[in-house]
């Protein structure tokens, strides 16, 4: 038994000695900070893409009902390819964008509008789960960065084990 006791502290001594090298010395102090500033800048990003989702969802689910706005939102937060084709979801081909294409193009429920989440999913990407007059669909929102700005440049709507792909 006091073999087995030596041998479990021999082990610690020998993690304590590692965890002792590895995190002395001025350098890779200085790098342990450059990891936190990396990851408080990509926690800054997703802020930023979620509130782009939320408000391009906030206009997009209540059927029927197109804010005044919704084209300059969606002229600010979104490239110009993803603009396009948006309007060529126009089902009326007159050039407007076609908003209902971001959810599950239902036309029949008496159920809730709502998000349920916004979270995050890869590098650059956000997932919007809601439901579209009680149906549950999720949209899959794929950013770029543009200047200090993050746009929406694709999507990838899931609804019925179906996906749309909208780029």
């Amino acid at each position: 038994m006091s073999l087995l006791v030596l041998t479990c502290l021999g082990f610690m001594a020998c993690g304590n000695s590692r965890q002792t090298s590895t995190t002395g010395g001025d350098d890779s102090s200085s790098a342990s900070t450059e990891i936190v500033d990396e990851q408080v800048e990509k926690v800054a990003d997703f802020d930023q893409m979620e509130k782009t989702s939320r408000m391009l969802f906030a206009m997009v689910l209540p059927q029927g009902i197109q804010a005044d706005d919704f084209e300059q939102l969606v002229i600010s937060k979104c490239t110009p390819s993803f603009i396009e084709a948006l309007k060529s979801w126009d089902e009326f081909e007159d050039g407007n964008i076609a908003w209902y294409a971001l959810r599950t193009m239902e036309q029949d429920g008496s159920g809730e509008n709502e998000i349920i989440a916004v979270t995050p999913d890869g590098n650059d990407a956000m997932v919007v789960e809601y439901l579209d007059m009680g149906h549950k669909g999720t949209t899959r929102l794929q950013f770029v960065k543009d200047g200090e700005d993050y746009k929406v440049n694709s999507a990838i709507v899931t609804y019925n084990g179906e996906n749309r792909t909208i780029k």
